[in-house]
């Protein structure tokens, strides 16, 4: 199956032979806690990362343009980081790879650092904890309330996206 980009009434027209993909039911089938975006991830506009593109050549700066222009421009200056939600990464593989455009897309889910675990259960979900059996609000932040075992440790800041 092929893939067809066509810059109408006189532009250049690119086509992509599609050598392989995978559906998203298989990704997730895959993965051992699969997340769901749901629906608002689409409404935002992506990130576009063009890697390993070669502007010398005619065809990849060609290509590069057609592929940047799918995309709505984002403005730094007003974007705010809370709507980024994806991330289209078009990777240009070597010819010794077999050459080719490697398509990927990535949905950002942003957490919570350096924060107790009372505090990423009160952020995370929309349930008040049962505060009943602690004397103040600062005996279930101390880490007496929520998790009990000390087993499931925080990751560190380099694991985290």
């Amino acid at each position: 199956s092929y893939l067809r980009l066509v810059r109408s009434p006189r532009g250049p027209t690119l086509t992509f032979r599609i050598r392989s993909y995978a559906l998203a039911a298989d990704l997730a089938a895959t993965l051992r806690r699969p997340y769901s975006a749901g629906n608002a991830v689409w409404q935002s506009n992506p990130l576009l990362v063009l890697s390993d593109f070669d502007q010398s050549q005619q065809e990849q700066s060609l290509a590069a343009t057609m592929l940047r222009n799918l995309f709505p421009p984002i403005n730094v200056q007003t974007l705010q980081i809370s709507a980024c939600r994806r991330i289209v990464m078009l990777h240009q593989r070597p010819a010794e790879e077999g050459g080719g455009v490697e398509l990927r897309q990535y949905v950002i889910k942003a957490a919570p650092t350096n924060v107790s675990r009372g505090i990423k259960k009160l952020t995370r979900g929309n349930r008040v904890p049962s505060l009943g059996r602690y004397g103040s609000m600062a005996d279930y932040l101390a880490g007496r309330g929520g998790y009990s075992s000390e087993s499931g440790g925080e990751t560190d800041d380099d694991e985290k996206v």
